[in-house]
């Protein structure tokens, strides 16, 4: 782990620069976990039993509800930006991320399921205060620190531990701000601009509308996250549960395989450096692979619409 220096957010425009990295962060995190859960096998005919297959879809179930939760929190940061006067992002780098986009420690690249991707996905949800090692194919190459001369006017990207640690940042940032610039003042978006519970029934969705709202979204983000350091039904927690199952089931069947054998970070153009990069060129595979991107694309383009009327 390098030395990170605490993130210190002191402005609005630097508020709203480090709320669109944690719409990034959100939303590269949803898609690691969506293209783990469909690699995972969905039948006895592809090497595993029956006890083994049962397993394998309660994992499934597990993962896309996690992701469904990290949309949430897409959801809730996105709130979170309209409320205080900006645009929510929905953009994001192409896997895998370049190293510099985010701090040294947080690789982010599409893996299949196996071991090593699910201790990834562990040690991307976890609490500060564990000390929880990173997957085996997920390694650390680079070192860097991501800090800014003080006294600077244009915002930075800062480093942060975990997650968790950038999201307590942000909440002290609208704790200091409000304070700062009053409440009323704050908050100026219109709250038509956001996604609301009676508009989706993504879990612990709000709307926000105030200082106590706002805190409301980031500590629900932070709870079903990392869980406080605590909370049963965490991502950490339920994350760190299907890896205990899944060392009992090697235990029994070293051979045990619970994914397909598909793509680390696929590409669909010439990518400029093939390295950690699979170019798919087999016809009918880019052909879905075309045709799942523009679903993708389109409903992002619905989000965009909805946040800009």
């Amino acid at each position: 782990m390098s030395e990170h220096a605490a993130t210190t957010i002191d402005s609005r425009i630097h508020l709203f620069s480090s709320l669109t990295e944690a719409s990034e962060v959100e939303h590269n995190l949803m898609c690691l976990y969506l293209y783990a859960a469909f690699s995972m096998k969905r039948s006895v005919s592809e090497g595993v039993t029956a006890s083994q297959l049962e397993a394998i879809e309660r994992w499934r179930r597990v993962i896309m509800q996690v992701a469904l939760e990290e949309m949430t929190h897409l959801t809730l940061v996105s709130n979170i930006i309209a409320a205080t006067g900006a645009s929510p992002n929905f953009m994001r780098p192409n896997f895998p991320a370049a190293p510099g986009l985010y701090p040294a420690d947080l690789v982010i690249e599409l893996a299949p399921f196996d071991l090593s991707t699910i201790e990834h996905f562990i040690y991307l949800e976890r609490p500060e205060s564990h000390e929880v090692a990173d997957g085996a194919s997920f390694p650390h190459s680079m070192r860097y620190v991501r800090n800014a001369p003080v006294g600077r006017l244009m915002p930075h990207a800062s480093d942060y531990v975990t997650v968790g640690s950038l999201y307590r940042s942000l909440r002290e940032a609208i704790e200091t701000l409000c304070d700062k610039n009053g409440e009323v003042n704050f908050f100026t978006g219109d709250v038509a601009r956001q996604i609301g519970p009676l508009d989706s029934p993504l879990p612990g969705l709000s709307l926000v509308t105030d200082r106590a709202s706002a805190i409301k979204a980031i500590d629900t983000i932070v709870i079903q996250g990392e869980g406080a350091q605590s909370e049963e039904g965490s991502h950490f927690a339920r994350f760190q549960q299907i890896r205990e199952e899944y060392i009992e089931i090697l235990k029994q069947d070293p051979s045990f395989t619970p994914g397909r054998v598909v793509a680390r970070n696929p590409v669909m153009r010439k990518p400029t450096v093939l390295e950690g990069r699979v170019w798919v060129r087999e016809p009918l595979a880019a052909q879905y692979m075309d045709l799942a991107n523009t679903l993708y694309a389109f409903m992002l383009r619905v989000l965009v619409q909805i946040y800009a009327v």
